[in-house]
C-alpha cells in the first residue's frame, strides 16, 4: 500500500466518519416535535419541499442529497 492508498483510505474514513455524524444529528432533530427545518438544503442549496419538510422534521438536506449520502455510505461500507 502506497502513499496514495492511505490518503485515499483515510479520505474514505473520514468522510464516512462525517456522514454517520451528519445522520446521527438528523436522527436526532426529526425526533424531536418542532425542531428546527432547513428550507433549503444544506448541501446543495435547493429549496426543500414543504411537503418534505413536515414529513420529516428537523430535515436538513433534499431528498436528492439525501439518497446520494445514502448510496456512498452503502458504496463505503461494502469496502
Amino acid at each position: 500500500m502506497d502513499d496514495l492508498d492511505r490518503a485515499q483510505e483515510l479520505e474514505m474514513m473520514q468522510r464516512q466518519e462525517a456522514i454517520a455524524k451528519q445522520q446521527k444529528r438528523f436522527a436526532a432533530l426529526s425526533s424531536i416535535p418542532g425542531a428546527e427545518t432547513a428550507l433549503d438544503c444544506l448541501q446543495c442549496g435547493v429549496e426543500i419541499p414543504e411537503k418534505r419538510r413536515r414529513a420529516i422534521p428537523g430535515i436538513m438536506v433534499c431528498v436528492d442529497c439525501q439518497t446520494l449520502n445514502e448510496k456512498e455510505d452503502k458504496r463505503y461500507a461494502a469496502r
